[in-house]
């Protein structure tokens, strides 16, 4: 077998989080970021046996700008090339930004020392469709005697180390 580590990129907006998953009762898959890594692996492998593991799993339409994970495949191809092979057959909002030979003791939830969050407020009275897919639009009213105080305090709570 074949190990490497990747850093992934990925726009969440159109997709049902990380974790690969079907719809008990159509049988209907729905479109993941792991299952759309995936369906390109076995496509680059002529479906050969392939696993994907990341060091942490998304919640639908959550974006990432470096998800560490592990790619296992039963044939080797070179870190350049899968990096390059993986880009060109995945969606313009995922990107493998980084490829490496790994080992197979590697697990990337395990090898993480730590997790950073970035949550995007906006609180203007118009929603700004620009920054639709990346704020949460909060119609404050900037008049609301102390309503953007408050949310600033809230914010505070996230702010910080945490050990979850």
């Amino acid at each position: 077998m074949h190990y490497y580590r990747v850093k992934i990129a990925y726009k969440g907006t159109r997709y049902f989080g990380w974790q690969a998953q079907s719809n008990d009762t159509s049988h209907e898959t729905k479109p993941t970021i792991e299952g759309s890594i995936l369906n390109c692996l076995k496509k680059m492998t002529h479906y050969r046996p392939c696993t994907l593991s990341a060091a942490s799993r998304t919640d639908g339409g959550v974006h990432a700008q470096g998800q560490s994970a592990k790619i296992t495949l039963s044939v080797d191809i070179s870190p350049e090339h899968l990096l390059l092979g993986l880009n060109s057959l995945l969606p313009a909002d995922i990107r493998i930004l980084a490829c490496a030979t790994s080992t197979k003791d590697y697990q990337p939830n395990r090898s993480s020392v730590s997790k950073e969050y970035h949550y995007y407020f906006e609180t203007s009275r118009v929603y700004n469709v620009a920054t639709s897919d990346i704020a949460l639009h909060l119609p404050i009213d900037g008049d609301v005697p102390g309503a953007v105080a408050l949310l600033r305090e809230a914010c505070q709570l996230f702010v910080g180390r945490h050990d979850f």
